[in-house]
């Protein structure tokens, strides 16, 4: 999390409109005081002036306005809690040469005290989704002890939103029509009823199904293979083979054939707007992104083409939770990488990954160097010292703390930390290594670490 003390790039308006620099390099932030908003806010419009290098990369060159045409903007972040956010239909260009635009934010962005993760807006084109740059932005949501919360923080996305509420119109009109066919038939047959003749037409019908095994009867076998949009229930004994009201739900075990997560069949056999779940259970399922053997796959496929996974593991309160979409699927099948949504653990021991230049402080077992998992990052805590003296040779000098992590952390993350005589160093995380460095004393040169000294261990870490 990115503090307004760490933010490295002033907030500059142009009149009403805040100024993005889409040069920024990826480790720089702009605290947006305009975003920050007391929890269960909602509606807050904020207003951004995209601005590009004129002609060249020289940082001296001046900011021209980009030109948004044919393009957009969205935000996207982690709030305190660590939870998925996404914004990309809310906003409106005031004026594409010139580069202004807003956003509206709604409440769900406002869900967790504190600020947020990696918080940046994306500008993108429309056309492919290709994105043409990033800004970081920095904000916090504070607690005014005022509104009244409706529970935890949930993952939001709006086009995801839109497109479930799209679905679920489109299928009301269905169930509107079919029932509207329906009455009309009803009254028709009330009608007929008024005539022998009619009468025995209906029957004449009716035995034709029978024979033509159209309709269901109790003495037989039944095989389902219309489309049954009717509003009511019906209740199976035995189990069902196939889909449900646009659910079929399967269970393998080390007895079943193992199974194939990238199996071309099983995806392009399902139907449009249909979900799969599957539980998995030693079967040595293959392509499967987790280490654990137990593990739920659920399977949505939104149209003949595309279609999404969800894959999730929890045993003994530590878990994760993975997703990935296929497309182009009655072509190629191809599949994006897996990308972790939210993981989860209890406190565990760092101690086996540290290096012989380091170990726990308190020898009776207090403020044991540990970590877990929290979302999508990985959070630290402890304290340690060194075995022998270090002295490093200037203050940019990288010292390893610990390595092969049993985590994978976004390259090169900085916390600011402390020790004893109150002089502070550096706690650099990258990918599975840890490190100290810029190490100081009171006077500004280069400390030097004692075995006596006790080295602090804090601080949130985004996960890759």
């Amino acid at each position: 999390m990115t503090t307004r003390e760490e933010s490295t790039i002033p907030f500059v308006k142009q009149g009403k409109y805040a100024i993005l620099d889409t040069t920024l390099k990826s480790e720089h932030s702009m605290w947006f005081d305009e975003m920050s908003g007391d929890v269960g806010d909602a509606g807050r419009t904020v207003y951004l002036a995209i601005k590009e290098r004129a002609v060249s990369n020289d940082p001296k060159s001046p900011l021209k306005p980009m030109d948004m045409t044919g393009m957009d903007v969205r935000f996207q972040g982690h709030d305190a809690y660590g939870v998925f956010k996404r914004i990309a239909l809310s906003t409106k260009i005031d004026n594409a040469q010139a580069g202004l635009v807003q956003i509206t934010l709604p409440r769900f962005i406002y869900q967790a005290v504190g600020p947020y993760e990696d918080g940046e807006f994306e500008v993108y084109e429309t056309k492919g989704d290709t994105v043409i740059s990033t800004i970081p932005v920095a904000f916090e949501v504070y607690n005014n002890h005022a509104h009244m919360t409706t529970g935890d923080s949930q993952v939001y996305s709006d086009e995801f939103e839109k497109l479930m509420h799209d679905f679920e119109v489109s299928s009301s009109n269905k169930i509107d029509d079919f029932n509207a066919r329906m009455k009309e038939l009803v009254q028709q047959i009330s009608t007929a009823n008024n005539s022998v003749d009619a009468l025995k037409q209906l029957v004449a019908t009716w035995t034709k199904l029978v024979e033509e095994k159209s309709v269901a009867i109790l003495s037989a076998d039944n095989i389902f293979t219309g489309d049954m949009r009717v509003k009511g229930t019906a209740t199976f004994d035995k189990p069902l083979k196939g889909y449900t009201t646009g659910n079929s739900v399967q269970y393998f075990s080390s007895d079943q054939p193992q199974q194939d997560l990238n199996s071309v069949e099983n995806i392009k056999s399902m139907p449009a707007m249909t979900r799969s779940s599957a539980y998995y259970t030693d079967n040595r399922v293959k392509n499967n992104p987790l280490d654990s053997e137990y593990v739920l796959v659920e399977t949505v496929k939104m149209t003949a083409l595309t279609a999404y996974q969800t894959i999730t593991t929890q045993n003994d309160g530590q878990g994760e939770v993975k997703k990935r979409y296929i497309k182009n699927i009655s072509t190629g099948l191809e599949f994006t990488d897996w990308v972790t949504v939210e993981k989860w653990s209890p406190w565990k021991t760092l101690l086996p990954y540290f290096t012989s230049d380091f170990k726990q402080y308190f020898a009776n077992g207090d403020g044991l160097p540990q970590f877990r998992f929290n979302g999508q990052s990985v959070q630290l805590r402890g304290a340690f010292t060194p075995t022998r003296i270090i002295k490093p040779a200037d203050t940019v000098q990288q010292i390893q703390i610990a390595k092969n992590l049993p985590f994978n952390s976004k390259t090169s993350q900085y916390v600011m930390q402390t020790w004893s005589e109150a002089i502070p160093y550096t706690l650099r995380v990258e990918r599975n290594e840890m490190w100290l460095e810029r190490i100081y004393k009171t006077d500004g040169s280069v400390g030097t670490l004692q075995p006596t000294h006790l080295l602090t261990l804090g601080g949130s870490f985004a996960l890759v």
